[in-house]
Formats: structure tokens, C-alpha cells, sequence
């Protein structure tokens, strides 16, 4: 913005020139602005283990997704977890046959964060290691997690595409 004088508006616009944002500029803050930190966040150190406490399969495309091999009930819930516990969950896409399209799904969990352990044994690249809600599993993956949740309710897991989701690949999730 150093570039603009005191009184110049400067706008933010998208493709189809639509303001999105508007600035004006004020005065002159050269100087006073504060460096980023080396660090921006601290992250607790890894406690759980290497084995799975759940085993989560995405499974097909277009009507035909499964989350664990089976469609969505809002009668059921898929699984039990204890409140304030970690656990490890291995959420994991099988190569599929020759019928279906090899398709990444993205992974969704409501109502928490966790942070992704390996993709395949390895370890997480830089963007992944932080907090994460969604992450992306590809045909043949493997994507191991660390979770827990903090409140205690029925929480929803599923893929974050609308076709997938509301085809039936979710699955409920009971913390007490």
C-alpha cells in the first residue's frame, strides 16, 4: 500500500469487476509495523501411538459411496468415542475396480480438529502438519490422524463433496 497517497481508495475487485473489498488509505504506518514471528503457532507434541483406535474406508462415487461399506442412517451410530481421549484413526481409500473411477475424496470431521500423523507411513508435508478439519485422501491412501474430541454430542464425518455427502458417504459419531 506504500504506493497509494493518503485519501486513495483502493479497491479489491473479482473477475467480473465486482468490488469485494474496499481500502482507503489513511496515513503512513511505514515503520510501525511489527515482524512476524519465526513461529506462528506452537503444536503439543504427538502422544498417541502408531495403531489405529478406529479404521475409516471411503469407498466409490455417485450414488454408488460407502464410509466403511455402508450408506448413511441417521438411525445409527457408526462408532463411540470418549471425550477428552486421543485416539489414532486410519481413514483410508482402497483402489477400486475396474466398475468405478479412481477419485480422491475429501475427509470431514464437524466439531473438531486433529492433525494428520503420515500419508502412507510418511510423514506429513509442512502445510499439513498444522490443525486441520478436511484433508484429502487419494485412491490407495492411507492418511493416519490424530484426534479427540472436546464436547461431548453426535457429531457428523463424511466426504466434503455435496454428490458424495448426500449419496450417503457419512457416518455418526457419539462422544460421551
Amino acid at each position: 500500500m506504500s504506493k497509494y497517497k493518503v485519501g486513495e481508495e483502493v479497491s479489491l475487485v473479482d473477475i467480473s469487476t465486482t468490488e469485494i473489498l474496499a481500502l482507503q488509505i489513511t496515513g503512513d504506518k511505514s515503520g510501525s509495523l511489527k515482524p512476524l514471528p519465526e513461529k506462528l503457532n506452537d503444536l503439543p507434541p504427538v502422544e498417541a501411538d502408531s495403531l489405529p483406535d478406529r479404521q475409516i474406508e471411503m469407498s466409490g462415487m455417485g450414488h454408488m459411496v460407502t464410509l466403511n461399506g455402508r450408506k448413511f442412517d441417521l438411525e445409527r451410530i457408526d462408532f463411540t468415542v470418549e471425550q477428552g481421549k486421543k485416539e489414532v484413526w486410519d481413514i483410508a481409500m482402497p483402489n477400486t475396480s475396474m466398475m468405478m473411477v479412481d477419485m480422491p475424496h475429501p475427509f470431514h470431521v464437524h466439531g473438531v480438529q486433529f492433525r494428520i500423523l503420515s500419508r502412507n507411513g510418511s510423514p506429513p508435508e509442512a502445510y499439513e502438519s498444522g490443525w486441520k478439519d478436511t484433508f484429502l485422501v487419494s485412491p490407495g491412501e492411507v492418511v493416519k490422524i490424530e484426534i479427540e474430541f472436546s464436547q461431548p454430542g453426535i457429531f457428523m464425518m463424511h466426504c466434503h463433496i455435496l454428490e458424495h455427502e448426500d449419496n450417503g458417504m457419512m457416518g455418526q459419531i457419539l462422544v460421551k
